[in-house]
């Protein structure tokens, strides 16, 4: 039996009387957005035409040139011209070419409250930790939580991947997941509604919210950035497929069926709005949306022929108003529909032009590897010389290169020099590192 379903008799019982399903949408949703163009038909290639011949030969279907949407740096120079005209709005957002791999981003890193996009996290680690079908009792809890963003539900999946009545570990378990698949900006130290508990964390200090600028003043309590949800659901997408990093680091225990039940459930949050409001009707977007009163954002897989993420967070000071996010939203979203399925919607002469440098990757250095452990979640402290001043806290289970220099004590610590993925070199306590073996 699943882990975690001993709990399932009490999770009908209390949510069957408890109808609270979080946040209601404002009460002015807008129901459509920009008006899309719709697609282009792609002219038939050239037919050709056989000898004469006296023996009757059938008349061939025409062949269709399939299209193959243009490099998506056009995609990502049209988004930041549309959104350099919006005044005092800060925006985040990644797109991600489902069968190229292609990512484009702007403030990709930026750390965001995580609203009810990080529901899905907790849709994948709750079907991690199923080992059947759910149940109609679970079932239930997927899809309030997915379609109609419910917070008590949500909690309650959380009790569920915790095995336990307690949202908290659940909250904890989830963060430690996704940092296992490298998402390290997203994280849910207290669940929906909730108050900090002295026992847990009541936040966690991670690479993208120690930046002092520009910052969304993002909840403590949860976040995340565009960047991780865009590669979480890339994976959710290669797992429905049958690969990818999620069918990688948990074999049995997650599966392409599951996967494809998480998309599944998703597309069922149907909103009129955000994302859905730039695409044609009949074109399926799995997704989760979230706000909070300055932020606004959406998180989805758009299974349109050429299937591609779209994450979008928009941030305005003090209040976003609903009408301008959801305009402003649905326009990417429009650009973002003609970029993977119009052939008509670029003029052939900005396709000509040259395209900005991509961005040089951080080199893998051929060193041994640690990682950042037994800081019961609060992070290791780099600092720029053994025991000296503090450059950046290391979240828990971060990968670290080993430099070459010998470990060095001061001040009763043992201290090896360390370089981040992203480059950064410092000095971190042994203590707090687990070393490779022999390390």
């Amino acid at each position: 039996m699943r882990r975690g379903l001993i709990f399932v008799g009490l999770l009908l019982l209390v949510a069957g009387c408890r109808g609270e399903t979080g946040r209601a949408l404002p009460a002015a949703v807008p129901t459509a957005g920009p008006a899309v163009t719709a697609t282009a038909t792609v002219p038939a290639a050239t037919t050709v035409v056989a000898p004469a011949s006296s023996t009757p030969t059938a008349t061939a279907e025409p062949a269709v040139a399939a299209f193959t949407p243009p490099d998506l740096r056009h995609l990502a120079a049209r988004f930041d011209a549309f959104l350099d005209e919006q005044e005092s709005i800060l925006a985040s957002y990644t797109v991600i070419d489902l069968e190229s791999g292609q990512t484009v981003m702007r403030n990709g890193d930026l750390a965001i409250s995580g609203t009810s996009m990080v529901k899905i996290p907790i849709l994948v680690e709750t079907y991690r930790v199923l080992d059947e079908a759910p149940p109609v009792a679970v079932t239930r809890l997927i899809t309030e939580t997915a379609t109609l963003s419910g917070n008590y539900t949500a909690n309650l999946l959380l009790e569920l991947i915790a095995g336990q009545p307690d949202a908290f570990a659940g909250a904890q378990s989830v963060t430690q997941a996704m940092r296992r698949l490298g998402l390290y900006n997203t994280f849910i130290a207290v669940p929906y509604d909730e108050e900090p508990r002295p026992q847990y964390l009541s936040t966690y200090v991670t690479p993208a919210n120690q930046r002092a600028a520009p910052t969304t003043s993002p909840d403590s309590s949860m976040q995340t950035t565009t960047a991780d949800m865009g590669r979480l659901l890339q994976m959710v997408y290669e797992c429905s497929q049958d690969s990818g990093a999620l069918r990688e680091q948990y074999a049995q225990r997650l599966l392409a069926h599951e996967c494809a039940a998480i998309i599944e459930v998703m597309a069922e949050n149907m909103i009129e709005a955000f994302i859905e409001a730039g695409v044609p009707e009949g074109v399926a977007v799995a997704h989760k949306h979230g706000w909070v009163g300055d932020t606004h954002g959406d998180a989805g897989l758009v299974l349109a022929e050429h299937p591609y993420v779209l994450v979008i967070a928009l941030h305005h000071p003090g209040w976003l108003e609903w009408a301008d996010s959801t305009v402003l939203i649905a326009e990417l979203s429009h650009l973002a529909y003609a970029h993977f399925n119009d052939p008509a919607a670029y003029p052939a002469s900005l396709l000509a032009s040259s395209l900005p440098p991509l961005p040089t990757a951080t080199p893998v250095p051929d060193l041994p590897l640690a990682h950042v452990a037994r800081t019961r979640g609060a992070g290791l402290t780099l600092r720029a010389a053994p025991g000296g001043a503090e450059l950046l806290i290391l979240p828990e289970g971060l990968p670290v290169y080993l430099l070459p220099d010998e470990p060095v004590s001061a001040g009763g610590v043992s201290w090896r020099h360390v370089q981040t993925p992203w480059g950064e070199q410092g000095w971190a306590g042994s203590d707090f590192l687990e070393l490779p073996s022999g390390g």
